[in-house]
Parts: structure tokens; sequence; C-alpha cells
């Protein structure tokens, strides 16, 4: 009985701290949901802040490629979701990088971190670049990169 109420006190803890990081994301980037250009600019200064610095650069070319403009949110706040190519399914990728969220929802989730927090989402995009490699972690945008921004990536 008591392993089953920890259980639903733990579960009720993760929800009411979800929701309220997800409000205060809601809250504190809402300005930039309908200004494209002002949500590129901030996403180019997230990027710039969390990846080393002779990559940076590279890593918003590998950003723009995967969310088509450097757009994080939707006007809703919601995470920008995958776009499938014609005959293709939609899958769990989100955000400006588009991090598979099913596949790595383990590792995340392990790590203490939220996605929806921008910089939690940040500091899971720089795992995968020093775990995986960017080559490896966005294979289908950093093939079509001329070769001196894939120099660029480690």
């Amino acid at each position: 009985m008591r392993c089953l109420f920890e259980r639903i006190l733990t579960a009720v803890v993760c929800s009411i701290v979800l929701s309220t990081s997800a409000a205060y994301a809601k809250n504190s980037y809402q300005h930039l949901y309908n200004n494209p250009a002002a949500q590129a600019a901030f996403i180019k200064r997230k990027i710039r802040e969390h990846f080393p610095p002779e990559a940076a650069e590279a890593m918003i070319k590998v950003a723009n490629c995967e969310s088509t403009g450097l757009i994080h949110w939707l006007p809703d706040g919601s995470l920008k979701k995958n776009i499938p190519k014609k005959g293709e399914k939609p899958t769990s990728a989100r955000g400006v990088l588009q991090v598979l969220f099913k596949l790595h929802k383990p590792d995340y989730e392990r790590m203490g971190l939220n996605m929806h927090n921008i910089d939690d989402y940040m500091r899971y995009a720089r795992h995968l670049y020093d775990t995986q490699g960017p080559k490896n972690a966005w294979e289908e945008c950093v093939v079509q990169m001329p070769k001196s921004v894939v120099a660029m990536l480690k």
C-alpha cells in the first residue's frame, strides 16, 4: 500500500513540476511565438550559449535546416513538430533541432531535463552532439552542408 501511495505522490509532484515549468516557459517566451525574426535571433543566442564556440555557427545552420527557419515554438507555444516528407509517417521530433522525443525520453528523463524548457532542450541537444556526434544526430541536414561547414562540427 505504501509503495502505491509513493508512486501516486511522485506522479502528482512530477505533473505539478512539469505543468509549472511549461507555464513558466509559455509566459517567458510568449513574445517570440508569433515573431519568427525575434525567435530566430533568440535561438541563435541559445545555440551559441550551449555549443562549443568553434561549432556554434555550424550548429545554427543545422538548426535552420532541421526547423526550416530557426523556429522552435509554434504560435500556440507548443514545440515545432516534425513535418514528414510525402509518403513518410510523422515522428516524435520536436523543436528547433528536431529531437526525437520518444526515442530519447529515457535519456533526457534520466538526466532530469524538461524538454519544454529551452535551456534543458539545448543541454540535451549538446548531449547528442557530444555523444552521437552531429553527423549521426542530424545526419539528414549535415550531409547537405558544404564541407567547410561540416569541418566546423566535431
